[in-house]
């Protein structure tokens, strides 16, 4: 059976495709956004190797980052 038809299928019945709440309705949204600063800042030093010693770099049995 064609994906299209099962849509079809489960439109005529009133069916939808729910997509995920993006924040949690009693979440605070100041504390989101110094979360998504620091998130982000974290996450690209951790990818830096460049400040790491040669020795820190190579882990046997893995490719180069």
């Amino acid at each position: 059976m064609a994906l299209s038809t099962i849509y079809r299928i489960l439109a005529r019945h009133g069916w939808q495709k729910l997509a995920p709440d993006t924040y949690h309705p009693q979440g605070d949204k100041e504390r989101r956004e110094v979360w998504k600063k620091t998130a982000r800042s974290h996450s690209r030093s951790l990818h830096d190797v460049s400040d790491c010693p040669p020795s820190a770099r190579h882990v046997p049995g893995r490719s180069a980052l």
